[in-house]
């Protein structure tokens, strides 16, 4: 059953947060080129990203963030998208709404073939259609969705765009707000219209054809996918709150939790298998979870700003960007020393906080290897007795988990450890505890 954490009492509730403090923190604020309000984030690797935004915005950065170069859109149009393929090819899409030189409203298409230093500006054929999301699934083949035509897509690079067919099962002409594919033939699309309705389109002829699913009231404005079948959503509005949507099914099933805060959920990232983000925009909340997305917790947004998108380039680092130019970066592998320098993390190891937490009777716990060693896990009481040995053995590197079953133990507080050793060797590599409480 997912559950959303509110408040339990005192005592819980800081143990609960003393994780994910520890884990806010790792979100760090960087300088900015700009004061406009970001609204997207992309990367194509570690190092080479772009964020753009409001008034032709885009920065564009090839050294992980430590220098940001602005881009000339030659637009001063708010950037309601942004996708590249790699560090050379990308578009991004604009509305024109009060023409000037041009001869109707609609969607600008931008493109670049040299990593954003010249984009080239195109008109969309047709009048009054505005494009909230492009993707492209190589350099040929790409989508537009938006609203009122729903999804166009091309076989050319954007010289000619055609509509494909959307079988619809309620409504028409609901606009799109995200496209995404697993590969060439599965994809999953998002949107609606506030106090109206919520839905998810699927295709499994790579986009030739759509089928649609209604989900709710509320657009579904963002979508994260695990794999094929498994996909994360997420939406809502200030009235009704923030929703948070889950499938394991390829969309024939999908399960609905409200977050439990007013607002719209703009964006959704995993860092990791189990570690997920999801912005609330203007509330200035983050919500968290540490198990995959079954459990989320929420807190103030660093320096209470409005973030409005996320994105993680790997399990090390992330970006978050939002109003007023702020630009947040993740980093797991930086610290500060004693003498208020930057030093490199050379191994880095987790120990999540387990979940659920109080538990009855079983409960699991979450931890990552940088590489392979010996690990062991125990359980102790608050006497300081070991009460279960989870874990003693060589593993892998990657995401793991154990369940801890407290069947046979009573109500109380108990504490995990994690050791690191290295193999054929008593050294120490990493050790850390944390609390757990038990109530039955």
């Amino acid at each position: 059953m997912h559950r959303i954490v509110y408040s339990i009492s005192f005592s819980l509730i800081f143990l609960t947060n003393l994780n994910f403090a520890s884990v806010l923190s790792h979100w760090k604020l960087i300088t900015s080129p700009t004061d406009k309000d970001l609204k997207n984030c992309f990367f194509v690797d570690k190092n080479n990203g772009w964020i753009s935004g409001d008034s032709g915005t885009i920065i564009h950065t090839t050294d992980g963030g430590k220098n940001w170069i602005v881009q000339n859109t030659n637009t001063n149009k708010d950037i309601r998208s942004l996708f590249f393929i790699n560090k050379r090819l990308g578009w991004s899409l604009a509305w024109e709404l009060k023409p000037d030189t041009l001869s109707y409203t609609g969607t600008l298409i931008f493109k670049t073939t040299n990593g954003g230093t010249d984009w080239n500006q195109t008109m969309y054929a047709d009048t009054n259609v505005f494009m909230n999301s492009v993707y492209f699934v190589d350099s040929l083949k790409g989508f537009l969705g938006g609203a009122p035509e729903f999804i166009h897509y091309t076989i050319d690079a954007g010289n000619n765009w055609f509509q494909s067919h959307v079988d619809s099962a309620v409504f028409n002409g609901v606009p799109v707000n995200k496209i995404v594919f697993f590969d060439e033939q599965f994809g999953y699309a998002s949107g609606g219209s506030r106090d109206f309705v919520g839905s998810v389109w699927t295709t499994t002829n790579s986009g030739l054809n759509w089928k649609q699913k209604i989900l709710g009231v509320d657009p579904i404005n963002d979508l994260y996918l695990v794999s094929r079948d498994s996909v994360f959503g997420t939406g809502g509005d200030f009235k009704f709150g923030a929703n948070y949507f889950s499938t394991s099914d390829f969309s024939q099933n999908w399960l609905t939790y409200a977050l439990g805060f007013a607002g719209i959920a703009t964006a959704i990232d995993f860092r990791t298998k189990y570690e997920g983000w999801i912005a609330l925009g203007s509330s200035e909340l983050l919500f968290y979870s540490l198990d995959g997305g079954v459990n989320w917790i929420t807190e103030n947004t660093p320096d209470s700003t409005a973030i409005f998108d996320i994105t993680f380039t790997d399990s090390i680092s992330g970006w978050a960007v939002g109003k007023d130019g702020v630009i947040l970066k993740y980093d797991l592998l930086t610290k500060q020393n004693n003498n208020n320098e930057l030093r490199l993390i050379s191994e880095n190891f987790l120990l999540y906080q387990n979940y659920p937490n109080p538990f009855n009777p079983k409960t699991i716990i979450n931890y990552e290897l940088p590489i392979t060693n010996f690990v062991s896990i125990k359980v102790y009481n608050n006497l300081g007795k070991e009460v279960a040995l989870l874990v003693n053995q060589k593993q892998n590197s990657g995401s793991h988990k154990i369940e801890f079953d407290g069947s046979d133990l009573p109500s109380g507080l108990y504490f995990y450890i994690l050791k690191i050793e290295k193999i054929n060797s008593s050294e120490v590599l990493f050790y850390e505890s944390k609390k757990m409480v038990l109530i039955k």
